[in-house]
């Protein structure tokens, strides 16, 4: 499980800050070619950081703490 250390999610105010975090927290990730192509369309899709977050994880099979 990852415990993302974020009180504030509006600190995500684009895609490159996103992807940043995940290059960082969850490495490989950009070899998911499906993660790769989903979290554009989803942050274009208005989701919140921690879904797109959430979603890359459990791609990866792991998941955000509570």
């Amino acid at each position: 499980m990852i415990r993302p250390n974020v009180r504030d999610w509006t600190r995500f105010d684009d895609l490159d800050t996103l992807t940043e975090w995940l290059d960082t927290h969850v490495p490989g990730w950009l070899s998911d070619h499906v993660a790769q192509l989903a979290v554009p369309s989803m942050w274009e899709g208005h989701q919140h950081p921690k879904a797109i977050i959430g979603y890359v994880l459990s791609r990866h099979g792991m998941k955000i703490a509570a």
